[in-house]
């Protein structure tokens, strides 16, 4: 995750943030059968989200300190920040759904 998404590359900017939701489920996906490895009370793949929600959270907040073009902020700026924050909604009722 933090290869492909580092705060300093590509993948850091706010108009890739549903990219690293996608990511993510992607990955809950394909290792479903490895979570079936461990009892079912250690609940892993909560534990994996929420360190997910914790570094990602870390990441755009750095993101967002570090954008100048926000803070003076143009329509087009404005429209990527506002769906970053609806596709990080979306994620959110989601995650609240799945556990």
């Amino acid at each position: 995750y933090t290869q492909v998404f580092s705060s300093s590359g590509e993948g850091s900017r706010l108009d890739r943030t549903e990219r690293r939701y996608a990511w993510f489920k992607r990955q809950l996906r394909a290792k479903e059968e490895v979570w079936q490895l461990f009892p079912p009370s250690w609940r892993v793949p909560k534990m994996l989200c929420m360190y997910f929600c914790k570094m990602t959270r870390a990441q755009l907040s750095m993101t967002l300190d570090n954008n100048a073009a926000l803070k003076d902020a143009g329509e087009s700026e404005v429209r990527v920040l506002l769906e970053a924050l609806h596709k990080t909604l979306e994620f959110e009722q989601d995650l609240e759904e799945r556990f």
